[in-house]
């Protein structure tokens, strides 16, 4: 389980960048700017946790969720995240 959650974690971390470097882009060309703004501050937000979650799993520190439920809900924020990355590269695309 610690594994999957770490394989997890580096993925949602790796999904929270790029969601928050696209986004940055969106603002840049002033296309969609009150979403970008928004999936700016939850990427932001969901990278943050993620770091500090890391740190925790790797001091020896667990959550007080069951590692399933764990599971579930990095899996689950991964999936949006990936969606927020392709909504934010269709608002880069759109002219």
């Amino acid at each position: 389980m610690y594994l999957i959650s770490a394989v997890l974690s580096f993925a949602g971390l790796a999904a929270a960048l790029l969601v928050f470097v696209l986004n940055i882009l969106c603002i840049l060309r002033k296309k969609a700017i009150g979403g970008a703004l928004f999936y700016l501050a939850i990427s932001a937000f969901y990278g943050y946790t993620l770091v500090i979650s890391l740190i925790r799993q790797s001091s020896g520190l667990s959550c007080a969720v069951s590692p399933v439920r764990t599971l579930l809900i990095e899996g689950v924020l991964l999936i949006l995240h990936l969606h927020f990355a392709w909504d934010s590269l269709k608002a880069l695309r759109q002219s």
